[in-house]
């Protein structure tokens, strides 16, 4: 409808400036010219024949000029045309208000509200976010900007971080560090990894930004193996940075999900003499190491067991035990369910306590109510739930099916084996 207004201003413009008929004026000063000169030559013709001819003659030429036919009907149209010009503008002006212009407005508002904050973060970069005091800041400016209804669901965090991309210089690498950073603190890794894509592009051979962009990569889709780019790049800081552990471990995490044990487990065992025996990723890579050694051995191990007899079974209870599973129900109140639509999709999440990167993850379909168990079988390769003390369990439910949408619900409650988890969304 807007596009159609447009059109109709712009052809009455050209109508009234290019094409319209000649002024009234202009005519009935031309009228006036040829009754004179016919009165001039009628004072001096005598011959009344000759009158009644040039009377004739002037009759049909003043008829022409004044369009006694369609004179009329061009003035008034020129009229029309003079009324048309102005109401399609302001009909333009109203589409264009009821279609974007109130969006628009309620951002621009919020630029307001946060401008300071986003031309400090394009000039210090992603550091800056790190600091308590700044994230607070965001949170109170977001949140009394008036961009949301009062009494909205909405992350203040996230809209900031979109406002930070709308204006963002896509050729300034401190600014697009700060954006892949500003996404990756949310956990919406899938959205951090396109940001993270255009820095490799416009730094191809540096190596500062490889870790950001492996992560991103490999916790955008955590359910498929690394792509071999992802691998190609963490050879390539290793090769640089050979004690680097977060890149040792997305390298040999990567191995190992592409069952490629031999290359695996030299990097898990460098992990190992790498971290102190407290750190909380240790038993999970001692586990790794374990796994990858297993299978590298199962050949001669199942021999053995051919040779001595040994009844399998017992192995089997001993994989049963370590695999622990989580028993957890999921309602969504029937308002809700009304409201979301087919691309909704309910994401149930354990990660360890205080930590954003998940263990394990499914995606499902959403359901009025639905029992679901989440266990060692839906984690990453490496990674055990029962190496874990303190686990939270995170339903996401997301009208977009992606966890970076913005009207996201959010469920989160302790991790516990021995009961069955009961999560309800409610308005």
């Amino acid at each position: 409808m807007i596009y159609l207004l447009i059109l109709l201003t712009i052809a009455s413009l050209i109508y009234l400036l290019g094409g319209r008929p000649a002024p009234i004026i202009a005519r009935e000063e031309e009228a006036r010219r040829l009754i004179a000169q016919y009165q001039e030559h009628s004072d001096a013709d005598k011959d009344p024949q000759g009158k009644s001819e040039r009377d004739y003659r002037l009759y049909q030429e003043l008829a022409a000029l004044l369009g006694k036919d369609n004179g009329g009907a061009q003035g008034k149209l020129s009229g029309i045309i003079y009324l048309l010009v102005p109401a399609c503008f302001c009909l333009a002006i109203m589409a264009w208000q009821l279609r974007g212009g109130a969006e628009m407005q309620r951002w621009q508002g919020l630029y307001r509200s946060i401008g300071a904050e986003i031309a400090q973060h394009k000039i210090y970069g992603k550091n800056l976010l790190d600091q308590a005091a700044f994230r607070q800041n965001i949170n109170q400016r977001v949140n009394s900007s008036g961009f949301f209804p009062a009494g909205s669901r909405h992350t203040p965090l996230l809209v900031y971080c979109q406002a930070l991309q709308r204006q963002l210089d896509r050729s300034d690498i401190i600014q697009l560090d700060a954006l892949g950073h500003c996404y990756s603190e949310l956990g919406l890794f899938e959205l951090a990894a396109p940001v993270y894509d255009r820095i490799d592009h416009l730094q191809p051979d540096a190596t500062n930004h490889i870790l950001a962009w492996a992560q991103a990569k490999t916790l955008a889709n955590p359910e498929q193996p690394p792509a071999p780019e992802v691998m190609q790049k963490l050879h390539k800081l290793l090769a640089v940075e050979p004690d680097n552990s977060l890149a040792l471990l997305f390298l040999a995490s990567a191995y190992q999900q592409h069952q490629q044990m031999d290359k695996a487990l030299p990097l898990w065992q460098q992990l190992l003499t790498l971290l102190p025996q407290d750190d909380p990723l240790y038993p999970a890579i001692r586990q790794a190491a374990d796994k990858a050694r297993q299978q590298l051995d199962s050949g001669s191990a199942s021999q053995e067991q051919n040779i001595s007899g040994d009844n399998p079974h017992t192995q089997n209870q001993a994989n049963a035990s370590a695999n622990k599973s989580y028993a957890v129900s999921v309602s969504i109140a029937p308002e809700i369910l009304a409201q979301l639509p087919a691309t909704a999709r309910l994401f149930l999440i354990i990660a360890p306590a205080g930590q954003k990167m998940p263990l394990a993850v499914k995606m499902l379909p959403p359901q009025a109510a639905q029992d679901i168990n989440i266990s060692d079988a839906d984690s990453m390769a490496g990674a055990s739930l029962s190496e874990y003390p303190q686990l939270v369990i995170r339903a996401l439910l997301s009208p977009s099916g992606t966890v970076g949408d913005n009207a996201v619900y959010l469920l989160e409650t302790a991790a516990d084996d021995s009961r069955r988890i009961e999560l309800h969304f409610k308005p």
